[in-house]
């Protein structure tokens, strides 16, 4: 029994007393920075939003702003509906404790992006969701029409799912810089137009660059376009920095991308001027393309592939357009 006792004795002394059930559950004294507590983890800059209606979701993403948080992750079902998007988006304007472009927000589980979600023309009130920086959709796949129309300060845009865009989707967004879409594989009209600090651009599974998609982009330095085979009107309208312009695939449909219905002679001389300082490199089996339409009043030229092989190394010249230089892709 004395034994005993000594090994209950010399135990006591190496280990440590237990923690009373008052010392377990005493309350963090949270310490917060940018929405993370340092002492206990706890993150409020995340909000579960699968189970909530639009009011409940409107109400925590007010709240969340409200305390300075600029880093907010949402979590929505699938297809969430117009009143959930509306809830952010009204949040974003409505809390004047926001300043603009100054929210990084990733919305994860949606798979859509619903028509005129942050859009300027939303709710018919016309106004700008100026809060947001940037933007990432873990999920989705499909934007539709104005998601994002004339959110002026935005900068970053990332959706690493998307495979299909509507109309006009960031049209005036014209801070955008950064935009990574490398599913994206058909695209409305004018979804870039008059994004005016947008300087590079790589869209490496879109096969069709649609009408006036990057129209007005006066910025735009380098584009990059594996894929595509059809080019249609207006898509590169006055896009006047253009230092290098990249296919990757045989062209066989062409409506004149570089100028509009109705330019007058000096419109023409300023983007030829333009183009003459840029760099277009084409597939390595592009052909010479032939004119099927010449442009009237009220129609763009159409060119189509032709049967002779261009001649690189011999010729500037291309749809009629003379280049600093074209040379065939590797």
């Amino acid at each position: 029994m004395k034994r005993f006792l000594v090994i209950l004795a010399a135990l006591a002394m190496v280990l440590p007393a237990c923690e009373t059930n008052e010392e377990i559950d005493k309350p963090c004294n949270h310490s917060w920075v940018d929405g993370v507590c340092t002492n206990c983890g706890e993150d409020r800059r995340y909000i579960d939003a699968t189970a909530m209606s639009a009011e409940e979701l409107g109400t925590a993403m007010r709240e969340m702003l409200a305390s300075g948080i600029t880093k907010i992750t949402v979590n929505l079902v699938e297809e969430p509906t117009d009143e959930m998007y509306k809830a952010l988006r009204r949040a974003l304007i409505e809390t004047s404790e926001v300043e603009d472009g100054s929210i990084d927000l990733t919305i994860q589980g949606a798979k859509v992006v619903g028509e005129d979600a942050f859009g300027y023309h939303a709710d018919g009130n016309n106004e700008y969701v100026s809060e947001l920086r940037s933007i990432t959709l873990t999920d989705a796949t499909i934007i539709k029409d104005s998601a994002f129309y004339a959110c002026d300060n935005l900068i970053s845009f990332s959706a690493p799912n998307v495979t299909e865009m509507g109309d006009i989707v960031f049209v005036v967004c014209e801070n955008i810089k950064d935009v990574y879409l490398p599913n994206l594989r058909e695209m409305g009209r004018g979804v870039f137009s008059q994004c005016s600090t947008l300087e590079k651009i790589a869209l490496p599974e879109l096969t069709t660059l649609s009408e006036s998609a990057f129209g007005l982009c006066r910025g735009l330095k380098e584009v990059n376009l594996p894929k595509v085979s059809r080019v249609m009107d207006c898509a590169l309208e006055e896009c006047l920095s253009l230092e290098r312009v990249t296919f990757g695939t045989p062209i066989v449909t062409l409506v004149d991308p570089f100028i509009r219905l109705g330019a007058d002679e000096s419109e023409m001389m300023h983007i030829a001027d333009a183009l003459r300082r840029t760099t277009l490199v084409l597939s390595a089996e592009q052909t010479e393309m032939v004119m099927v339409n010449e442009a009237t009043d009220y129609s763009p030229a159409v060119w189509e592939r032709g049967s002779n092989t261009f001649p690189f190394g011999s010729s500037r010249t291309f749809i009629g357009y003379e280049f600093k230089s074209i040379t065939a892709a590797e």
